[in-house]
């Protein structure tokens, strides 16, 4: 097996015992000694791959964002690509949760708002078709709705996921529906 290949095994292997004991524990009671006992690897394998443990959350959470929207082909809709990504937030909830109440909200609050871009992205390129808008305003749209959904997904998640996946998107339907059209005919008529 390639180093890399090697290199990496052990860093998923790592991630999932961080995740097994995100589940049982806060994140700022996990320790290093602990995660490498549970990967079976000793202190050093795991600086020689992390500075910390929120170094290997970071990497985690980059590592489950870039394989849900590789597995999910820019051939779906918006909606079935939303609902992919609601429905891992759903799976991974007790890691979440974890990262939501714990020192690493700055990255859980990043890793959110990159996917969440990503998504919004997909959905004003959709509805902005052939109109002209200049870029500098669909940076603007596309900001304003990532903030919009980024947030809305960390209070969701606050709230123990207190509404189903298809509660969200119907709900993100009815807001964006029609809206989101009539602003870039608008802007495209005032030359934005």
């Amino acid at each position: 097996m390639k180093q890399e290949e090697l290199s990496r095994k052990r860093k998923e292997q790592m991630a999932a015992s961080l995740k097994k004991l995100m589940a049982k524990k806060s994140l700022q009671k996990i320790t290093i000694q602990e995660l490498a006992d549970d990967c079976g690897i000793n202190r050093y394998t795991f600086y020689y791959h992390f500075q910390d443990i929120y170094d290997l959350l970071s990497w985690t959470l980059q590592q489950d964002a870039a394989s849900l929207f590789y597995r999910s082909e820019s051939s779906l809709t918006w909606v079935d690509r939303l609902r992919v990504f609601l429905h891992n937030i759903r799976e991974n909830a007790p890691v979440y949760k974890c990262v939501l109440n714990s020192l690493a909200y700055e990255t859980l609050r990043t890793m959110l708002s990159q996917e969440a871009s990503q998504l919004v992205e997909a959905y004003l390129l959709d509805e902005k078709g052939n109109s002209q808008i200049s870029g500098q305003y669909f940076s603007f749209l596309r900001d304003f709705y990532t903030s919009a959904f980024s947030g809305l997904l960390l209070e969701w998640i606050r709230r123990d996921l207190d509404l189903s996946e298809e509660t969200i998107i119907n709900y993100l339907s009815t807001i964006l529906d029609g809206t989101v059209q009539t602003i870039i005919q608008r802007a495209e008529k005032e030359g934005l």
